[in-house]
């Protein structure tokens, strides 16, 4: 089920032809409690059609818009009561830092939502973060992230016969060398400062060799 979701009228940043980060604090955040506020209205019809045509009861969702577009779609009256009492609807939650007024509609829809709602946190620092705001305890289950060491073992031969890790090198015009890898979202919690400032001592004291540090991440 698609769902529109960059809302290029409202949110478009013209230089990057991204989203404009302000614009978009100013819809998903502090515009939240407007009930004319287009970019929610839009997500509460849009997953009212995919609950309709889905026609499951249970959903799982990827952090809070989709979430916040249900419970706007109960709030707004497009789904009946007989659905409603029916969705399990469980949030994935990957991150909490940049979803203030978010989690706080969600806590306030507790009482009122007929819908039965669950949240996974990803991590301990979400987990206790959702309850700080006041995400009921038995509502929250932590689920750290993980990954298939046996699928990631062969992904990893695959690649290795393919000779990809020669060819992205050669698409991002890295060097020849060993490489450290950093992967993470390019945000101040993230901690790439924590892996730039031992490389700086080592390089200093001559330590690296042909070691270099490749960061790759969102924004």
């Amino acid at each position: 089920q698609g769902i529109q979701s960059r809302f290029e009228e409202f949110l478009l940043d013209t230089q990057t032809g991204g989203k404009d980060k302000k614009l978009s604090l100013h819809y998903y955040e502090d515009e939240i409690n407007n009930p004319e506020n287009p970019i929610y209205r839009s997500l509460a019809e849009q997953y009212t059609r995919v609950i309709r045509t889905a026609d499951t009861p249970n959903l799982l969702l990827q952090n809070p818009n989709p979430l916040v577009g249900i419970l706007k779609a109960e709030e707004l009256g497009y789904l009946d009561e007989i659905t409603l009492g029916q969705l399990n609807v469980t949030g994935v939650m990957h991150d909490v830092e940049e979803y203030k007024e978010r989690l706080r509609y969600i806590q306030k829809r507790f009482g009122k939502t007929k819908i039965n709602l669950k949240f996974i946190a990803i991590s301990q620092f979400v987990h206790d973060h959702l309850i700080a705001v006041g995400i009921p305890n038995d509502k929250v289950f932590k689920v750290s992230n993980g990954i298939d060491i046996q699928k990631f073992d062969e992904n990893f031969s695959n690649a290795k016969e393919q000779d990809l890790f020669s060819k992205v090198k050669r698409r991002n015009n890295l060097p020849e060398g060993e490489m450290l890898l950093g992967s993470a979202r390019r945000v101040e919690q993230k901690g790439h400062h924590d892996l730039i400032k031992p490389i700086k001592i080592l390089k200093d004291e001559g330590k690296l060799g042909d070691l270099f540090v490749a960061l790759t991440g969102h924004r």
